[in-house]
């Protein structure tokens, strides 16, 4: 659903649906913000199957939907994140987080046409590990000059995560350029990066060291012209927030503003600020808190809570004593119980844990850019669960 939020004299606000996608084939689950053009048309992503670029086109106070490129299984990119961006000549610009040359993802063209169509064109594909970065989730940025900054939650020197350049040639050609390659200590950027008037690029890193709750850094040119990076601030969990997965945005004084996923007080998110010293450094601070519920599983006289900071509990049914807890990445789904075995998920991992004692049993790892997004369930033997990536996994269990 495509909707509409407008002010009122009063300070209140109106709300108001503009498109509802009727079916896989019209599109489904828009992925990203949307953006305008000069005429007032607006254009967004959706990311069903390998998804779709459409446009909606206000008349008579209703909005038509046009999809403008419908995304193949292969090459030409799949699962289009992050966004769109316009550049000066009216061409559409984008990442997909998988498909290309290599299944790694794409940053694609689109071209208008005086009939109406457009024309699609790879102008990255990426590598992966090593050389490049790979599984783009975030949009694109744009400087004055007109080159994209984009950064990938994989690939890179440390597979955990790059920062890249793409430079327009008068030829049409695009040069793709790794700027800088993330470590362990902050990595998996998952949020679109702000360029500033000087040509510092900011963002956010899920992820700060060991399962971390993230960090938000700044990275600038030196005199030799390599980038370098500086963290400004490291994330606390429940103190300020945790999983910075939102863009950053910069207001006339140089303050930035972003949310966080998961963390704050009330554990479902916070939204914060970052002021830059007049002696150098950044001052964080949480704006606002968000609240939120803890889901609960009972099973065999035990309450299994889990909390958006990462922890999963384990309470005694009657008492309401704690028998156990066992810290994950990022505790989000209710858990399933079966023949002593707790079975949760938490971003890409699934956990498999003592029901008696919290140990863990394995762990599953998925693939890097599909969270776990399904509770799971257990069923004649079989363990079921569902990813981002709209695949249903399923695990025989002994």
């Amino acid at each position: 659903m495509v909707f509409e939020l407008s002010p009122t004299s009063n300070g209140g606000w109106t709300y108001k649906v503009l498109y509802v996608f009727k079916s896989y084939q019209d599109g489904a689950y828009p992925a990203g913000p949307m953006i305008f053009d000069s005429m007032g048309n607006l254009y967004g992503m959706t990311s069903v199957s390998c998804g779709t670029v459409f446009q909606l086109t206000p008349a008579g106070g209703e909005w038509t939907k046009t999809t403008i490129y419908d995304f193949g299984m292969g090459s030409d990119g799949c699962e289009p994140q992050g966004g769109l961006v316009f550049d000066a000549s009216g061409n559409l610009y984008g990442a997909t987080r998988s498909g290309g040359t290599d299944g790694f993802g794409t940053v694609f063209e689109l071209k208008p046409s005086v009939g109406g169509d457009w024309t699609e064109s790879v102008i990255h594909s990426f590598a992966g590990a090593g050389s490049d970065g790979a599984y783009p989730l975030a949009g694109l940025a744009a400087d004055a000059a007109g080159n994209f900054y984009g950064t990938t939650v994989w690939g890179g020197t440390g597979n955990v995560g790059s920062v890249y350049e793409l430079s327009p040639s008068s030829d049409g050609t695009w040069t793709e350029s790794v700027l800088y390659s993330f470590s362990a200590n902050v990595a998996i950027p998952k949020s679109k990066l702000w360029v500033d008037a000087s040509g510092n690029l900011f963002g956010t890193a899920s992820d700060d060291g060991e399962n971390g709750p993230g960090a938000a850094f700044e990275l600038t040119k030196n005199s030799q012209g390599a980038w370098q990076q500086t963290v400004l601030h490291i994330f606390g969990g429940k103190r300020d927030g945790e999983r910075p997965f939102s863009d950053l945005f910069q207001d006339a004084n140089g303050s930035l503003y972003g949310t966080t996923y998961i963390g704050g007080q009330g554990g479902a998110g916070t939204v914060y600020k970052l002021t830059p010293n007049s002696g150098g450094g950044w001052s964080f601070e949480t704006l606002n808190s968000f609240s939120g519920k803890d889901g609960n599983a009972p099973y065999d006289g035990v309450v299994y809570v889990g909390a958006n900071f990462g922890t999963l509990y384990a309470l005694d049914a009657t008492s309401g004593a704690q028998l156990w807890s066992a810290h994950l990445i990022h505790y989000g789904n209710s858990p399933a119980v079966a023949n002593g075995v707790v079975y949760v998920t938490s971003n890409q991992e699934l956990y498999a844990l003592n029901a008696r004692t919290g140990a863990k049993l394995w762990v599953y790892k998925n693939n890097p850019v599909s969270d776990f997004l399904v509770y799971p369930a257990v069923s004649n033997g079989m363990l079921y669960v569902g990813d981002s990536s709209y695949y249903q996994l399923a695990f025989g269990l002994k």
